[in-house]
């Protein structure tokens, strides 16, 4: 959350994005709120963001439906 302020914080994202490079695999950094931390995550590599800045939480029927995806049930079966 602090990553625009916070070294440590950046320190620790850049290596684990690198090391997620390396692995060929995708990173996503949650609480993304600011454009200085998006722009920064952005230069480190950080393949995916969420957070209030790129979106507002919303019912999941609602995200499937504006995706275009057909309504399904909502209950989670093991």
């Amino acid at each position: 959350m602090d990553i625009a302020t916070n070294a440590v914080s950046q320190s620790v994202v850049a290596a684990i994005s690198e090391v997620a490079r390396v692995m060929e695999l995708n990173t996503v950094a949650e609480c993304v709120q600011g454009n200085e931390a998006l722009t920064l995550l952005r230069d480190l590599g950080v393949t995916y963001g969420q957070g209030f800045l790129l979106g507002k939480p919303e019912p999941l029927q609602a995200a499937l439906g504006s995706l275009g995806v057909a309504k399904q049930e909502s209950r989670v079966t093991a």
